[in-house]
């Protein structure tokens, strides 16, 4: 996943980032300025890229790969590791 994900352009990115806040194809199209078709292209070839089953898979895997879990530090603390 990290190799694939490090090959999306900026524009991918950008709209998966805002998949991944449920916007719509033409809510994302209107934000970045571009056609709607523009942006299911993008979609379309993230969701290659990723290998992911939709849109919506790839957004998530989108997010995970660029926010990795912030709390982990705190779970291993929790469990006795120091």
């Amino acid at each position: 996943m990290t190799a694939s994900a490090s090959r999306l352009s900026p524009r991918h990115r950008e709209c998966l980032r805002l998949a991944y806040h449920r916007r719509t194809t033409k809510e994302i199209a209107r934000e970045l300025g571009i056609a709607p078709g523009t942006v299911a292209t993008y979609c379309s070839e993230a969701v290659a890229i990723l290998n992911a089953d939709d849109r919506r898979h790839a957004a998530e895997l989108f997010h995970h790969w660029e926010e990795p879990p912030q709390k982990w530090g705190a779970l291993c603390r929790g469990r006795g590791r120091s």
